[in-house]
């Protein structure tokens, strides 16, 4: 049947791993191993932690740093007690250790002589015509039966008591047994009767050897066995190798699932120490159905890993696989001892079997020679679920011409790896391969680590995937044949990769006539280095977007390009690559040039503004002639000795000269349509004013149907004065000086201008502007005038205010006016400052609105006639302002019979005064108004005292009132007159 493994939850023994294992042949490499199955370090020792801080005790394996142990486990005991002390192996450097806190375990960690900590861990059983198969009874026929050998079995044990060992009573000598022990806690029987894994096991050793014996040593607690006691059971056959002539080590057993070689697991240390004492370690692969892993132990590098065949010796289905894997035998339906199985368990007693019947062939056959004969001479078998071909051992070819026959093939693959470049450009790197072998060469590794596990079928050429990252790159590659000899140092061959392109610099695009020189500068690259140069050139409208595409120009390894036979007047537009050693095009730059039939600059002349002697603007006119072979087209104008600004060529065009007064250059350039331009400019010079004079001062004089005008001199600077402007207009504003018509010049030190044949009584707007030699003119003087046939102010007459009223509580009060002028009055200003400009149509009575402040004011008035003559001394009036209301008296009622009689105090005003009271009643309950003319009110002066006629209840209200009319609330009250 077939046979799983029990895989376990979770490992919490330590194992601390201290020392190199010494030299260990048949190497597979220094790959670190990579579990795929068995449980993370740190998930270990997470474990293992977390048992501790629970009070649980856990047992830990300590390797030593070289053979001597002893001091290492002095300094142990002094952490630890002796009865601690689990295992002390005596020809392996490992100590099995049992830990009680973290303490000590980090005590342990920190010696001197401790390297690593790994968990004891707990490996399960792995159990599947087989003698016909391998070639044994031919082989058995020319006497490789074992003889003299044993084979120590690491397993649940071994029924010695069974006839496949001879029905022993007890295993010694004369059994098939000649030794066993329980490694793990005795469980009394010579193997579990629940299991019979063991003895199945080494009835297959006993099956392939007959003669051999077997040395059972179990390992096993129930399903599992720990890695504390492989290793004593593994220590106890290094020390009884000679007693029992072992020549192999069955481990039937595994843990896990690794995917490279795993040299720094525990086992593996305690498996190469095996093989260094002359024992072949033959250990089985897994029943995991892994593609790509097998178990620990036979991840070891010193251990001959197993695979199973079935019986139509193809690879089991469930048989571990991995290129790394040493052999496979048969392994399904295997009976031995009385008991069938499944699993690369049966096979690997079958290669230990092997192994000891080799020796009866080749007695002076070390390990390794042992294990060449067996591989060598084995049959090619592909596993088609990963395409990798093993060998299954053939111990009839194996045993083919006894000790005479020729050495199998032990020898690994050489060859030579070649590069097609020492640079490049992607990660993918192809290559190819040379290689000779004796069994010819079957497979390869390829890798740009320093390791490599993964092998795939021999190719004479391939391609490899580079580390990441620019700089050098070294490819390896493994060979192995088909003997499984695998090259301990790989070929090799170093590349740069160099994924950057060149960067940087500049292109110029130089032109001649009917040709264009390129240039491409500054450049650099970082990586492999520049190589050559690339260009390619477009007469469209903008440069190719790279150099692969337009027209492409010769490579260039400096950079340089002439471009001739080109057609005048047409732009050439470039682009220029850098390319590296590696094959990588920068982007690259862009220039271009116009190409040209002739090289002659133009000549020619400038005028400023006609030849003027003053310009008033910086923003001139400019006159130009020019001359050339071809055709003047442009023209650069610059205060300065330099210019980028160029325009298009006209016989005048306009130029702007530089800031400030005074002498002022103007420089011109001038360019023919190929681009030819003027070395030295040619110049002209004119003054410049920009600074208006300052406009003068003006009287006017009102005359009869005109206005004369005076003003004083003016003053300007730099150019001077030249004259004076006058407009006027009837209009609402004054024309500038510079509209027409309405213009009147002026000379300077002309300084009067009459406007005459005006209408009177019309109003005249008028401006006066000076203006200076270089034309600038002034902003202006404006006023504005009536013309008038008299020039006499109206007479001023009377004003009372509010019918000379001595106070008034609302601040619009009637105004009555008089006034006479020979032109009749027109106007009137009425105003409570001394200065009045609100002019009003003049009327005999108008309203006018006080000021805000209470008290006096003085209403003062000035009249105006048609012509704008205007008095100069107001007539005025004054009244006073009151809008407040005095207080309300307090009132006394005293009834008697029919009446009341009220008195009140006096009361109060801030303004204009008390004047008197009013009082008003009615029967009833609510106080009616104050009121002049109402309904029983009184106005009432002192005595203030009133009496009240009425048989019924009365309600009063007395108000005060103030000289400017203003009333009080008053004070409201009830009473009743007596019977």
């Amino acid at each position: 049947m077939h046979h799983t493994p029990v895989r376990l939850a979770a490992l919490v023994p330590l194992v601390v791993v201290l020392a190199s294992c010494g030299p260990r042949s048949h190497d597979r490499g220094d790959s670190a191993d990579a579990a795929t199955d068995a449980e993370s370090p740190r998930s270990e020792r997470e474990a293992l932690l977390d048992a501790l801080d629970r009070g649980e005790p856990r047992i830990v394996l300590v390797v030593g740093r070289g053979d001597d142990q002893g001091t290492l486990r002095q300094a142990m005991r002094s952490r630890v007690a002796r009865e601690d002390i689990v295992l002390a192996a005596t020809r392996l450097p490992i100590t099995a250790v049992r830990v009680r806190d973290r303490q000590t375990l980090a005590a342990i960690e920190a010696l001197d002589r401790v390297e690593r900590v790994e968990p004891e861990r707990f490996h399960t059983a792995d159990a599947i015509p087989s003698l016909e198969l391998i070639g044994q009874p031919a082989a058995l026929a020319r006497g490789a039966d074992g003889r003299g050998r044993s084979v120590a079995v690491l397993d649940t044990g071994a029924d010695y008591t069974r006839a496949a060992f001879g029905s022993c009573a007890s295993a010694g000598p004369d059994c098939g047994v000649v030794y066993a022990q329980d490694f793990a806690p005795s469980d009394g029987v010579p193997d579990d009767p629940g299991s019979m894994h063991g003895t199945n096991v080494s009835g297959i050793v006993r099956l392939v050897a007959p003669s051999a014996r077997v040395v059972a040593l179990d390992v096993f607690s129930g399903s599992t066995a720990s890695s504390t006691h492989i290793v004593a059971a593994l220590d106890w056959v290094i020390a009884n190798r000679d007693v029992y002539t072992i020549a192999a080590v069955n481990m039937s057993l595994g843990y896990g699932g690794f995917t490279s070689p795993c040299p720094t697991d525990v086992l593996a240390v305690a498996v190469q120490r095996v093989r260094d004492a002359g024992i072949v370690p033959v250990i089985a692969s897994g029943n995991g159905s892994l593609t790509n892993a097998i178990s620990s132990p036979a991840c070891a590098p010193a251990a001959v890993s197993v695979g199973a065949v079935d019986r139509a010796d193809v690879p089991a289905s469930f048989s571990n696989s991995s290129s790394f894997l040493t052999v496979m035998a048969p392994g399904t339906i295997v009976e031995a001892a009385g008991i069938t199985m499944s699993g690369t368990s049966q096979a690997t007693p079958h290669v230990a079997g092997s192994i000891a019947a080799l020796l009866t062939a080749y007695p002076s056959d070390g390990p390794s020679d042992l294990v060449a004969r067996l591989v060598g001479t084995g049959i090619s078998i592909t596993d088609r679920r990963n395409g990798l071909t093993f060998r299954r051992i053939s111990l009839d070819a194996a045993t083919v011409g006894g000790a005479t026959s020729p050495p199998p093939d032990i020898t690994p693959p050489t060859g030579s790896l070649r590069l097609p470049s020492d640079t490049v450009r992607t990660a993918s790197v192809a290559f190819t391969l040379e290689a000779t072998d004796a069994s010819g060469v079957s497979g390869m590794c390829v890798s740009s680590g320093t390791s490599c596990t993964t092998f795939v079928p021999f190719a004479t050429s391939g391609v490899a995937t580079l580390a990441s990252g620019d700089g050098s790159k070294t490819v390896r590659v493994w060979l192995r044949d088909a003997a499984g000899n695998t090259t301990t140092t790989p070929l090799s061959a170093t590349v740069l990769l160099d994924t950057r392109a060149p960067s940087g610099g500049s292109v110029t695009a130089t032109t001649g006539i009917r040709r264009v020189t390129l240039v491409a500068t500054g450049t650099t690259d970082t990586g492999s280095g520049l190589a050559t140069y690339r260009a390619s050139f477009s007469t469209g409208a903008s440069a190719p977007s790279t150099c692969a595409v337009g027209t492409a120009l010769p490579e260039s390894s400096t950079g340089r390009w002439t471009h001739e036979g080109l057609v005048p007047g047409t732009t050439y537009r470039y682009r220029a690559c850098a390319v590296d050693r590696a094959g990588n095009v920068g982007v690259g730059l862009t220039a271009q040039a116009i190409v040209v039939e002739e090289l002659d600059p133009p000549t020619g002349t400038i005028v400023i503004e006609g030849g003027r002697e003053w310009a008033r603007t910086a923003r001139v006119s400019v006159q130009l002639t020019a001359s050339d072979a071809s055709t003047v087209t442009h023209v650069c104008l610059s205060p300065t000795t330099s210019c980028t600004a160029w325009v298009a060529f006209a016989a005048t065009v306009t130029g702007t000269l530089g800031a400030g007064a005074g002498p002022r250059p103007l420089n011109a350039w001038f360019r023919d349509r190929w681009g030819n331009t003027s070395i030295a400019p040619v110049s002209d010079t004119i003054l410049l004013d920009t600074v208006v004079p300052a406009s003068p001062g003006v009287v006017v004089q009102q005359r009869d149907g005109a206005l004369a005008l005076r003003w004083a001199e003016g003053t300007d600077a730099p150019s001077g004065l030249l004259g004076y402007v006058v407009t006027s207009s009837t209009g609402a504003t004054a024309p500038a000086c510079t509209a027409v018509p309405n213009v009147a010049a002026a000379t300077a030190g002309t300084r009067e201008h009459v406007l005459s044949g005006l209408v009177n009584g019309v109003t005249v707007r008028y401006r006066v502007c000076a203006i200076d030699v270089a034309g600038n003119v002034s902003a202006g003087t404006v006023g504005a005038s009536i013309p008038a046939p008299e020039t006499t102010p109206p007479s001023p007459g009377t004003i009372r205010v509010a019918a000379d009223a001595e106070w008034t509580r609302t601040r619009a009060v009637p105004v009555s006016l008089s006034a006479t002028d020979p032109s009749g009055v027109a106007q009137v200003c009425l105003s409570t400052s001394t200065t009045c400009t609100a002019w009003v149509p003049y009327a005999s009575t108008v309203t006018f609105t006080l000021a805000t402040t209470a008290g006096t004011q003085t209403v003062r008035a000035w009249f105006r006639d048609p012509y704008g003559n205007t008095t100069v001394t107001p007539i005025s009036d004054t009244i006073g302002y009151d809008a407040v209301a005095p207080s309300s008296p307090a009132v006394t009622a005293v009834p008697r019979s029919g009446a009341v009689d009220l008195s009140f105090a006096v009361a109060t005003d801030s303004g204009s005064g008390v004047m008197g009271y009013l009082l008003a009643w009615s029967t009833g309950t609510t106080s009616p108004a104050c009121s002049v003319d109402g309904a029983r009110s009184y106005v009432l002066t002192d005595p203030r005292v009133a009496t009240l006629s009425s048989t019924a209840p009365i309600a009063y209200r007395v108000c005060a009132r103030d000289r400017a009319g203003n009333v009080s609330a008053g004070l409201a009250g009830r009473a009743s007159p007596l019977p």
